[in-house]
């Protein structure tokens, strides 16, 4: 499970993981982050994605949140900011 919104006060994209993530649902996301970096077009951001909290994560979500971190960049984010869990 996921959600992702943009924050106006921090002209920042967040993004919140919790529970088990999915390789498709780590593409979902990065459809919807690439909808989302669409409409920051010509505007300074940063992308927060955070998956403190999940217990479990497929082999292959990790690449897909490298993909999102270079869309982003590729976007214009000034900062990308991953929060990982600790083990």
């Amino acid at each position: 499970m996921y959600l992702i919104n943009w924050n106006p006060n921090a002209s920042c994209i967040e993004a919140s993981f919790g529970g088990c993530i999915t390789n498709g649902e780590a593409e979902v996301f990065l459809e919807e982050l690439r909808e989302q970096l669409a409409q920051c077009q010509g505007r300074e951001f940063c992308l927060v994605l955070d998956y403190a909290t999940t217990k479990r994560l497929d082999p292959h979500v990790l690449e897909t949140f490298a993909s999102a971190r270079e869309a982003s960049r590729i976007a214009g984010a000034t900062k990308v900011i991953f929060v990982a869990r600790d083990e």
